[in-house]
Formats: structure tokens, sequence, C-alpha cells
């Protein structure tokens, strides 16, 4: 019991200490009184490697009309962390009212922060300037939503251990059924709460982790994940264990000790 105390301990630790607050980026809008404002489409956080279309519509600043490509040209750039210039194209214009430009996926080859500016002009102009964040869920997690994550994954975890635990125990009591119930319960959470930690940890990748936690956390999920093993294969051994037992003990009747081999009278 004081080495699962531990091992929880641990876990709470290096789990909760690396985490901080993340905010999503946030895109500003350069208004002219006598020029164009750019309205983005707001999907500021990205799927590592999928294409994406950014879309933005335009405005005349002193009116409010609807600007379309007979008027004006609009392109678009973006640059990844390091401030790499990955691409500076002239956008396209759909009929039904706004511009876009068609990012291949490769382009968000590692997730970070990737800024980007979009520029209108003819005579006068407009720009806006902005940022994708890419993750490999393409989900933001702010603190206080992993921290419920995290406890919730830490009590399906203690819970398996609880069922496991007393399943054993009953199954050489007057209760072998209850035993074998709570067991498949055990494993059944085990197979979640890894599964919940694994989609998690990957979730976590950017934002929340310096690249160290996150290393740390998979070495964690790595960890957990052959444990979830030995107890799985603990608990498939005593089940058959204890069938084995029970087929002896129908086999050779009342008073024969299945583990001595021998009858008790």
């Amino acid at each position: 019991m004081k080495k699962l105390n531990l091992f929880a301990y641990l876990f709470i630790v290096l789990t909760l200490v690396p985490l901080v607050s993340s905010a999503p980026p946030v895109t500003t809008v350069q208004q002219f009184e006598t020029g164009y404002t750019i309205l983005p489409a707001k999907q500021e956080v990205l799927v590592q490697g999928r294409d994406y279309t950014h879309h933005w519509i335009v405005y005349n600043s002193s009116n409010g009309i609807k600007v379309t490509n007979t008027t004006i040209n609009c392109s678009m750039y973006m640059a990844n962390g390091s401030g790499d210039v990955l691409l500076s194209n002239k956008a396209d214009y759909d009929n039904r009212g706004f511009f876009y430009l068609l990012i291949k996926g490769g382009n968000f080859s590692a997730n970070g922060i990737y800024t980007y500016g979009v520029d209108c002009m003819d005579t006068y102009g407009g720009a806006l300037a902005g940022a994708f964040e890419v993750t490999e869920t393409g989900f933001n997690i702010s603190t206080a939503g992993s921290l419920i994550r995290v406890a919730i994954i830490l009590a399906i975890v203690s819970l398996m251990f609880l069922f496991g635990f007393i399943g054993l125990k009953l199954l050489d009591s007057i209760y072998p059924q209850i035993g074998y119930t709570l067991l498949g319960l055990s494993t059944i959470l085990g197979i979640v709460s890894l599964y919940d930690i694994w989609v998690f940890s990957k979730s976590l990748s950017n934002g929340l982790f310096s690249t160290v936690h996150f290393a740390i956390f998979n070495v964690i999920v790595i960890v957990f994940g052959f444990i979830f093993i030995l107890v799985v294969i603990f608990i498939l051994y005593n089940l058959f264990k204890n069938l084995i037992e029970k087929k002896e003990q129908k086999k050779y009747g009342e008073g024969y000790n299945t583990k001595s081999k021998q009858y008790e009278y």
C-alpha cells in the first residue's frame, strides 16, 4: 500500500507541477478610417500536418460595404516559431464573398505557434496580424481543464487498483462470482485509463508542457502501460488458476486441498 501511495504521489507531482496557463493566439486587425477592415475566420488551433484553408472577409472601413477581388488584391504570409517565412502567396477569391488561401499540411510539420499576416490593398489598404497554434489534436486545453482531466484519470486508476485488489481477495472466499466481476471491471477501467492518458498526453504536447516535461509525461505513460500489462497478466493468471482449482475441487470432491494436492479430513 505504501508503494502504491508513493506511485500516486509521484504521478501527481510530475503531472501537475509543469502545468502553466495557455492562452489562445490573438489576432490583431488594423483598421483605418479610409481603408479596409479585414475580418478573419476564428479558427486559431489547427491539427499538425493537416491542410487548412484560411478565410477572411474585407469591408470598406468608411461605409461598411463588402469589398471583392474586382477592387483589391489580397496576399498572406506565414512564418514558423523561428521566424522563417513558410509561405507568401496571393489569395484567391470565392464568389460567395470571401478571400481564402489553402495552406498545405506540410507547413505545419511541428507543434507550436505560427504567425501570419494578411494585407489587402489598391489605392488604400488594410491589414491584420495573427497566429495559429498547431497541436496534434487541434485542441487547446486550459490549465483548469487539464487539472480536472488529471483528477478523473487518477480516480479511474484508483478504482482499477481497488477493484483488482478486492476481486483477487474474493476469489478465495464464498463470493468468487463477485471477485470475477470486480476483476473484469478493473480490467475495463485499466484500458479506459490507459487510453485516456495517451490521448491527454498528445493534447498536451504544446502549450501546457515544456518539451522536457512532455517527455517525462510520455515516459510515465509508457511505464503505466507496462504496469497495466503486468497487472492484467497477473489478474488473468489468478483467474485461470482459480478456475483450475475449482475444477480439481469438483473432480476430487469435498475435503481435497487444491494447494497441497491432498485430502484433508
